[in-house]
């Protein structure tokens, strides 16, 4: 699978599940729950959630060096505030945890893999069950302006499924083949699945819209 490399690092894999505050390593009988979510009740979330942080990172780069073999140069990793980060030659990988903006009680971990300048790492099955299957949507940043009007205007004529608001600043168009859809922004474009899926499904699936301009990705939907 060929992506062109200008292409291909304005892709972001994304993934987020929820988890009680409770259930967190260093959450101790005298603690509270948290009330309301603001910045500081998320830095007392990642001081009580760094042993997981710091488990999760060391486990994957200690997979990622046996089976790709990399060596202690390859790989930086470490802690800032509510994320771990691990960074390789071919990709970077972050776990973010915050509160949840809709219930301060539960916490998001949020994942992402960026900067990817090979395919066939992220490809890999085995790599990729390492890096877990957790991703629900992949990101790509339009290296131009997207003309929303001009997309939808072309969709319609020739009678495909799109959806819009009434000043057109974001279109969506279904995909039920992988139970989701593409949401289509001025900036970029982003496809949201409809439960979790491991980072090498989403990469081989962005392959059939890219590059980005309009009348190409109108043809890769239609043909």
């Amino acid at each position: 699978m060929h992506f062109n490399a200008e292409h291909l690092a304005l892709i972001t894999l994304r993934g987020v599940d929820r988890s009680g505050v409770k259930r967190l390593s260093g959450f101790e009988k005298h603690h509270t729950v948290p009330h309301r979510v603001d910045d500081y009740h998320n830095t007392w979330i990642a001081q009580i959630a760094s042993e997981e942080l710091e488990a999760s990172i060391n486990e994957l780069g200690k997979n990622l060096r046996q089976h790709l073999n990399y060596k202690r140069k390859d790989i930086t990793a470490g802690l800032d505030g509510n994320t771990a980060f691990l960074n390789t030659p071919t990709f970077g990988y972050r776990l973010t945890i915050a509160l949840d903006p809709k219930s301060a009680a539960h916490v998001e971990w949020s994942r992402e893999i960026t900067g990817i300048t090979q395919t066939d790492i992220i490809l890999d099955g085995e790599v990729s069950l390492i890096l877990g299957e957790h991703y629900l949507e992949t990101c790509f940043q339009a290296m131009r302006p997207i003309s929303i009007e001009e997309l939808i205007d072309t969709f319609e004529e020739n009678d495909a499924e799109v959806d819009y608001p009434h000043d057109c600043a974001f279109c969506t168009v279904p995909l039920p083949q992988i139970d989701g859809q593409v949401i289509v922004h001025p900036t970029g474009f982003t496809i949201e699945y409809g439960y979790p899926q491991a980072p090498h499904t989403l990469l081989r699936d962005v392959h059939d819209i890219l590059p980005l301009s309009p009348d190409q990705f109108v043809r890769a939907f239609l043909e």
